[in-house]
């Protein structure tokens, strides 16, 4: 019998007031650390993707899917005015390692370690 429980679990917490903000559940662990923007954007990776939320909202912003698990910490830098987010993307961490027997439909790539680097858009 498959169960289909959520695994992943992003929650932003006021720190003024210690109440939730938002809370999003998904079925794919989460497998890198989490980066909070200066511009109000929340992005972390996951098992099957890496994505960006809205940090006041919750509200999914943008999601891709890599060739492999991005599975490291995200950075995100400026370079003549225009701002960018990387995250390294591999296999074999080991929340992935783990969570695979966990999630078995989840099925990603094995693409070799990647440097990935989006281009933000100009708000």
């Amino acid at each position: 019998m498959f169960c289909a429980l959520k695994f992943g679990r992003l929650e932003a917490v006021n720190l003024a007031t210690g109440r939730v903000s938002w809370i999003h559940r998904q079925r794919a662990p989460l497998v890198s650390s989490r980066l909070a923007t200066a511009g109000g954007i929340v992005f972390a990776g996951a098992r099957d993707r890496f994505f960006a939320y809205d940090a006041a909202t919750g509200k999914l912003l943008w999601q891709t899917q890599l060739n492999a698990v991005p599975n490291s910490s995200p950075v995100t830098y400026s370079i003549q005015g225009e701002q960018y987010v990387a995250v390294v993307a591999a296999s074999g961490g080991p929340v992935d390692s783990g969570a695979s027997s966990l999630t078995p439909e989840i099925i990603n790539p094995s693409g070799g370690t990647t440097l990935w680097v989006f281009k933000l858009p100009s708000r």
